[in-house]
């Protein structure tokens, strides 16, 4: 089942072309890694997809449905959520309060919800604290749910960021360099994560500078230079191809 696809985007500011005609699927289940180098048009296709950004032409489906030009929070309605290049907590928020700042609002949460019988609420926010509580065992940060954000090392606050990311119901995750600013160890953390996340059949299309990441758990890959698709393939398949190899070296 194709679950997003982008048909020729453009989009430019003022005289500058940031995207040119670029096109592609994402099915569910499948981990799609967007590869090149700085200024290539990588995080604003990213952005166009979340609908932070409108392109200047060419159209974003999600499951089918055109979305383009859809303000962020209709895209975040349809499941699709995203982290950012630079790890985005709230710093004044514990991490169990990054967490469940991810959740979608629920019922118990109006002002007459809250005054009236309050059972199915309490329910809830105990299943959420449960789940949540799942995911900071899983990246060994259950001991740090108290500590604010401001405390978080730059690694630990990419974890939060993640995890907030798919505390709610996600169908498609948006990742904007998931392995910066963390160290070796959680890497592997991270990546298993995202295997799991492709095998619940949730797809992914992630931006990652880190070549090894990107060939373990990316079934396919698209590399970008000057805001235009240069290669695609699996990973084996750009490697090898001089394109590629040159648009790095010309930076």
């Amino acid at each position: 089942m194709t679950l997003l696809e982008c048909r020729h985007l453009h989009k430019a500011f003022g005289g500058l072309v940031a995207v040119k005609d670029v096109s592609l699927r994402l099915e569910a289940g499948e981990v799609l890694g967007i590869l090149g180098p700085n200024g290539a048009g990588k995080s604003t296709l990213l952005n166009i997809v979340a609908g932070s950004v409108r392109p200047t032409s060419g159209k974003v489906l999600i499951d089918g449905v055109d979305c383009t030009g859809s303000p962020p929070h209709r895209i975040a309605q349809r499941g699709v959520r995203r982290t950012f290049q630079v790890a985005a907590v709230y710093p004044r928020l514990t991490v169990m309060e990054n967490l469940l700042v991810g959740l979608p609002v629920r019922q118990g949460e109006s002002l007459v919800s809250v005054v009236g019988p309050g059972r199915r609420w309490r329910t809830q926010e105990r299943a959420d604290l449960q789940s949540a509580r799942v995911l900071l065992a899983q990246f060994g940060l259950e001991r740090k749910e108290n500590l604010y954000g401001e405390e978080l090392s730059g690694g630990e606050r990419r974890l939060v960021e993640i995890m907030r990311a798919t505390m709610a119901p996600v169908q498609l995750l948006l990742l904007d360099e998931p392995m910066a600013g963390v160290n070796p160890r959680m890497m592997g953390v991270i990546e298993d994560y995202i295997i799991e996340l492709a095998s619940r059949g949730i797809g992914v299309l992630m931006i990652e500078h880190r070549m090894e990441s990107v060939d373990r758990i990316c079934r396919s890959v698209m590399v970008m230079a000057q805001g235009g698709v240069i290669s695609s393939g699996t990973f084996e398949d750009i490697r090898r191809d001089e394109a590629v190899v040159g648009a790095y070296i010309a930076g």
